[in-house]
């Protein structure tokens, strides 16, 4: 098609009619002489879109993260205008370069044999971790196709049950679950980090509420366990590289508790009280 003209709403008509011209044209009259012209937005570029053999490239998801110039996402819901097939073990990642761009056919499933779904996601060491409810694994991708993907290691007897206290720092690793909190080592090595607190810890409700906050200038980790917001329990990060578990208590008082922690340009800590 050489020439084109991009009408202002659809038509179906074949023989001679009036039609409205869209915006970017425009005519002057000099005499009998009219002149047209057109302000070109690339409306007929003459070239096929780079994902046009690509039926459906939405994907909703509950977590994401970046690893090798792709997004991956997980507990998804696939082509959520349409079909909307939810999947809470699977994987979506984008294509190269295109982190927004998620073909429903760049799919990675995780079958945890006790049934339970995708929780967080997250980089360790240049491998992706795979958070599920029941279970923990280590997924090498290789970044020119990540179709190739093997499972390096994986532990099915400790799973994260609280999204929001997945927090890396350094090359280790925290996460919340039913029983205990833990820390993954660079080796992937997971050791529980709550024993010193236990009986506190399963004390507390609703621990898939819990939240983990990294003060960098103190070197220590704030914790918020289940939905006790008054109480904000302090993990020393830099003792437990030594194999130490130091845990300090922060009293919030019974009115300036802590939904969540927010950080500034100088690296100062807040709590932040929900006052709805």
């Amino acid at each position: 098609m050489e020439r084109a003209l991009k009408l202002d709403s659809d038509t179906d008509q074949t023989s001679d009619f009036a039609v409205d011209i869209t915006k970017g044209y425009q005519y002057a009259i000099s005499g009998d002489d009219v002149t047209l012209y057109f302000y070109d937005y690339d409306l007929n570029d003459q070239g096929l879109h780079p994902l046009g053999n690509k039926t459906k490239i939405t994907v909703n998801h509950k977590y994401s993260t970046y690893l090798g110039s792709r997004q991956f996402v997980g507990n998804v819901r696939l082509d959520p205008d349409g079909d909307a097939e939810d999947h809470e073990d699977w994987i979506i990642y984008s294509e190269l370069g295109q982190p927004d761009v998620l073909p429903i056919t760049n799919f990675i499933q995780i079958k945890d044999i006790q049934g339970g779904a995708i929780t967080g996601l997250t980089t360790h060491l240049g491998n992706l971790i795979v958070f599920m409810e029941r279970g923990v694994y280590r997924l090498e991708i290789p970044s020119s196709d990540p179709s190739n993907w093997s499972l390096i290691e994986s532990e099915e007897n400790i799973g994260c049950t609280a999204p929001d206290s997945i927090i890396t720092i350094g090359g280790q690793t925290f996460f919340a679950g039913n029983d205990n909190a833990y820390v993954m080592d660079p080796g992937f090595n997971i050791y529980p980090i709550t024993t010193p607190i236990k009986d506190v810890y399963q004390a507390k409700s609703n621990i898939e509420q819990s939240r983990f906050f990294y003060d960098v200038k103190k070197g220590r980790m704030l914790c918020r366990f289940g939905s006790d917001k008054q109480n904000i329990y302090s993990f020393d990060v830099q003792r437990s590289k030594e194999g130490q578990a130091i845990w300090y208590t922060l009293d919030m008082g019974s009115t300036d508790v802590a939904d969540i922690f927010a950080i500034d340009e100088n690296l100062d800590v807040y709590s932040i009280t929900n006052g709805v």
